[in-house]
């Protein structure tokens, strides 16, 4: 299947028309003399793991932990099928319980305590962090151990190194949903600076 990889113009002029080639539909949109075709992209590519709000709510959980509050569980999006299906191809070959929701929740406190007072990152550094990670491509980790996704993808994070993002899920404490437990950019040789006491 495919759907519509979209691509957004400011003060789109006109939606011109329907072209259909080798079986798959097109969009043609037409911004004054530029014409700006729209290829289809597979359905799994263009579904993402986190929901629309869920940047907001996780923000708000790390800001109430700073404050020193206790946040609450938000869901804050969902595996998807290819994932949702690793994960528990994994578990079941290990003879661990299996997930029964592909729903993710957060909290954030262990997130909050071990990149920002830890590793001294910034709220906007574990929010990259998250939103690097907890997207269709990264791909599921074969381990016994723990339940984590990495992204595929090699991210600048700003203080000199060049990392893949990490995601650690708990299965057990918010069943039958996954917690999004901890997020690790790996490969970051060169920490944050310290702040000056």
């Amino acid at each position: 299947m495919y759907t519509l990889c979209f691509i957004a113009l400011q003060e789109l002029a006109s939606l011109a028309g329907i072209e259909d080639r080798s079986g798959r539909t097109v969009l043609v949109f037409c911004y004054a003399r530029l014409a700006v075709k729209i290829a289809p992209c597979p359905l799994e590519l263009a579904t993402m793991p986190l929901f629309d709000n869920a940047k907001y709510l996780i923000r708000a959980n790390l800001e109430e932990v700073q404050r020193g509050g206790r946040a609450r569980a938000v869901v804050i999006g969902d595996f998807t099928p290819a994932q949702f299906e690793t994960i528990n191809q994994i578990k079941a070959s290990v003879g661990l319980p299996l997930l029964e929701s592909p729903e993710i929740v957060f909290i954030g406190s262990h997130v909050y305590n071990s990149r920002v007072i830890r590793d001294g990152y910034s709220l906007d550094d574990v929010m990259l962090q998250i939103e690097s990670v907890l997207v269709a491509t990264a791909i599921v980790l074969t381990s016994p151990r723990m339940t984590a996704i990495r992204s595929t993808v090699p991210r600048q994070d700003g203080y000199g190194n060049e990392v893949l993002d990490e995601a650690v899920f708990e299965c057990t404490q918010r069943k039958p949903r996954a917690e999004l437990y901890s997020v690790m950019p790996k490969g970051d040789r060169i920490k944050p600076p310290k702040p000056q006491q």
